[in-house]
């Protein structure tokens, strides 16, 4: 069985802004069970998403948005195995997530040969992970990979939380009426694996109009995405 809702309600503030508010719901639970018992399996997962935006303008050049968002995902996973003589099982696997995120984005036209857009984001993360299984095997076999113990058990029980924060800008300018260069870089930080961050991320695009109906287009870029 599964569920999804979506409401959303839009009203404008004066002439050049609007303020948006919306929310998204997904659930779902999936059971699966063999005729004779020994085998069952259920999941079930529900997800929230709220969010409030406003957009704005300012002139006829600049246009931009800000949105504040909050995201609640949660699964729950079990199931058990019973084969006489071949195996004993269990199986429960509980997560959940928080995410509480401030993002903005702008666009700002200078002249005619000039776009400039920028933006960012700041964001806080906070997660939790319970795990636990166990196996009982009645037949071993002596093979590379294979079990070499009658009994094992897992245990993750952990609650991992960090923070993200992004920049980003890009220049787009029209050289000649063929000829569009964009340049692009955007900065990253986040706490919950620093070792491995990468925080620059450069890149380049070039579109030349070789006919109306023709575009020849060159790109460039390295971007990175953190544990």
């Amino acid at each position: 069985t599964y569920l999804d809702a979506f409401a959303k309600l839009s009203y404008r503030l004066g002439e050049n802004t609007r303020l948006t508010a919306s929310a998204l719901y997904i659930a779902d639970d999936v059971t699966l069970a063999a005729e004779d018992g020994d085998e069952r399996a259920a999941a079930e997962f529900a997800d929230n998403y709220g969010w409030l935006r406003v957009d704005r303008e300012i002139g006829e050049s600049l246009s931009g948005s800000v949105w504040l968002s909050h995201t609640r995902l949660a699964s729950h996973r079990d199931g058990s195995s019973l084969q006489t003589g071949v195996s004993v099982g269990t199986l429960q696997d509980d997560r959940w997530f928080l995410i509480d995120a401030l993002q903005t984005e702008w666009s700002w036209r200078v002249a005619d040969r000039w776009l400039i857009e920028f933006g960012g984001e700041t964001a806080r993360t906070t997660g939790r992970y319970d795990f636990r299984d166990e196996a009982q095997l009645a037949v071993l076999f002596d093979a590379p990979g294979a079990g070499d113990s009658e009994v094992r058990q897992h245990r993750i029980d952990i609650e991992p939380s960090g923070n993200r924060s992004s920049l980003y800008a890009s220049v787009r300018y029209s050289a000649t009426r063929r000829l569009t260069a964009d340049f692009g870089v955007r900065w990253d930080r986040q706490s919950l694996d620093p070792a491995h961050g990468h925080p620059w991320s450069p890149r380049l695009a070039l579109r030349y109009q070789l006919r109306p109906d023709t575009d020849l287009r060159a790109s460039w870029g390295r971007a990175y995405q953190s544990q």
